[in-house]
């Protein structure tokens, strides 16, 4: 199973690529929209995965 140190991982890259996507959305960059989607999308990602493992585990402590 993925652990806390992964997903932090994950969503820190999707940060880190949105971040690029942004500075390349200022130069007017053609792809610059997809870079932000793909970041956002990962931190999205990042975040269920986060909140499924809690519920995972706050269901396994009942």
């Amino acid at each position: 199973m993925i652990n806390k140190k992964q997903i932090l991982l994950i969503f820190i890259v999707g940060t880190i690529v949105n971040v690029i996507g942004a500075f390349y959305k200022i130069q007017h960059w053609e792809k610059a929209d997809l870079l932000l989607l793909v970041g956002l999308t990962v931190q999205v990602a990042a975040v269920l995965i986060f909140l499924f493992k809690v519920y995972v585990a706050r269901k396994s402590k009942k």
